[in-house]
């Protein structure tokens, strides 16, 4: 029993990582190596809880990884990280909207924080005639605890502070920024000794928001993120941009991270108890083994998402796609008496297969899983990442941790630690032991490789190989595939041309077959600059 609490961290990365090096216009040869830092060096040297083979103690009465994680989902943490938020609605482009919530710094870190704070803060929306007809349009009736709108006059002023760099949150399942695992890492990183602004994007329904489009939310759908990613960098043009997501929001975060590729707009991330195998994390839980995963956490976890359905049932019954499932396995519309009905949809496989994978496209949950997991995009990431899982973790399973992959791709560090269960980690203290750690990872990268202006050296021999597809076609160069698509490639570029050109007479057909001809011998370079993995090229799907 002893040695339970006394949990390992062990380090998994490429044997050559990137490396962070002064730039050439700063008057140094980036190409020799004078102490350059790599993810690792830096996390050696300044982070000590997530060293290799460094261990620390777990609180002695949750010893394993069903304890941890039951005290995570059933111990209330109200009274502590108490965290104040401003919300902004933000409007999607498909009419949705998302409910966005700034972190207020200076009354969050206020030591002598009270009831009358709360009050008063609540109290300054509630002059604004706009945010009066917000109720029950953008909420359910009543935000989470010290959260309220932005007024029109704050929403102005948001770009006068361009000069902190600014985490990017990202919750679990049909969580939200009030949850105790995201608070607690706020109330650390933006804090004195950090100085981080701070800023979650809650799902679609989440945290007491409201859908209004027929459309919620998985793991591998991140346009959200990439429309509120646009925003900040309108209102923020200088400021950083770090990512942190949290359970399935960490499947987001490394799945945008992946296809977004070197066009992230994240300076670094991190992801915790991210599910990377959803399918091997799904077979897991719901194994007949697993009597407490399936049981229990799948049917907690069910119960979240029926009661975010059922506040939502009016956006959520005109999904054409979702009716057609109800009609097809249920054999009725209504879709209210389906999730009233606790024998219909009980599991988290359930609730996937009949809405959350339908009302994206996918045919059933197993297509869904295999095709959003985000151990797919591992080899695309190019933004450094930090990743963070535990072995005992009984929600993600330790099969589904991506050990080898990681160790493919340079950019990237994983720490696995003995213990900790999902979005658990409680110490001796009874403190989560993640917030430290993680918010010294962003203030060293912060400040001793950004602001330093390093810039990224990579040793192309230990990058991931490419690999090419047109919609789920593997294509390889020089083969029958690659022809045709090069063809079209073409195709569409004299497309484009003639477009351009349709108002000019006169032009001369040789002019046009030279052009043809240019393009052909630069086939190979638009094959390789069009084609990413996992990504079709007539549609150009981020999926």
């Amino acid at each position: 029993m002893l040695f339970d609490i006394i949990s390992t961290v062990r380090q998994y990365c490429s044997p050559k990582l990137i490396e962070f090096v002064p730039s050439k216009q700063d008057g140094l040869d980036s190409d020799v190596d004078s102490g350059a830092i790599t993810l690792k060096s830096l996390i050696d040297k300044n982070i000590p809880e997530l060293r290799d083979k460094n261990y620390f103690l777990m609180n002695p009465l949750l010893t394993n990884g069903h304890f941890q994680t039951s005290y995570a989902g059933l111990q209330h943490f109200e009274n502590i990280d108490k965290v104040y938020y401003k919300r902004k609605i933000l409007n999607y482009p498909d009419g949705g909207i998302g409910a966005i919530d700034f972190v207020d710094v200076k009354l969050t870190q206020k030591r002598s924080s009270n009831s009358s704070d709360e009050i008063n803060f609540l109290k300054i929306s509630e002059t604004d005639p706009i945010i009066k007809t917000y109720k029950n349009k953008y909420d359910l009736g009543k935000l989470p605890p010290r959260t309220r709108y932005l007024t029109r006059e704050e929403i102005k002023k948001l770009n006068t502070n361009d000069n902190n760099p600014l985490l990017v949150i990202l919750h679990g399942l049909a969580g939200g920024s009030h949850e105790a695992y995201v608070r607690c890492l706020i109330q650390e990183i933006t804090s004195k000794d950090y100085k981080f602004d701070a800023v979650v994007l809650n799902a679609r329904g989440c945290s007491n928001s409201k859908i209004v489009t027929p459309r919620m939310f998985n793991g591998v759908w991140t346009d959200d993120l990439r429309c509120l990613l646009s925003y900040l960098k309108k209102i923020y043009p200088n400021k950083p941009l770090y990512g942190i997501g949290f359970s399935l929001g960490a499947s987001m975060l490394a799945n945008y991270l992946g296809q977004e590729s070197e066009e992230s707009k994240f300076t670094a991330a991190c992801v915790l108890c991210n599910p990377w195998d959803m399918y091997q994390s799904s077979c897991y839980m719901h194994s007949s083994s697993n009597h407490i995963g399936r049981e229990i956490y799948s049917t907690v976890m069910t119960k979240g998402l029926k009661k975010l359905l059922e506040n939502n049932i009016d956006a959520i019954s005109k999904n054409e796609l979702v009716q057609k499932t109800l009609n097809m396995n249920f054999n009725t519309s209504d879709l209210k008496g389906v999730i009233k009905d606790k024998n219909k949809i009980k599991y988290l496989y359930d609730f996937d297969d009949n809405f959350t994978s339908v009302m994206f496209g996918f045919n059933n949950a197993n297509e869904y899983y295999r095709n959003g997991s985000s151990i797919l995009r591992i080899p695309k990431i190019r933004t450094p990442l930090l990743i963070i899982n535990a072995k005992d973790d009984p929600i993600v399973g330790d099969k589904a941790i991506p050990r080898k992959e990681v160790v493919k791709n340079p950019y990237i560090v994983l720490c696995v630690s003995d213990y900790g269960g999902h979005l658990g980690w409680f110490t001796m203290g009874n403190k989560r032991w993640y917030a430290k750690p993680v918010s010294n990872f962003f203030k060293r990268f912060h400040e001793d490789i950004y602001l330093k202006k390093l810039e990224i050296k990579a040793d192309e021999r230990f990058m991931p190989n490419p690999r090419y597809f047109d919609g789920s076609k593997l294509i390889m160069p020089d083969s029958f595939s690659e022809m045709k698509l090069k063809e079209n490639l073409n195709e569409i570029e004299s497309g484009k041309s003639d477009k351009e050109d349709q108002n000019q007479e006169g032009q001369d057909n040789e002019e046009e077959d030279d052009d043809d001809e240019n393009n052909r011998s630069n086939g190979n370079e638009k094959v390789e600059n069009y084609l990413q993995p996992d990504l079709s090229v007539k549609i150009k799907s981020k999926l």
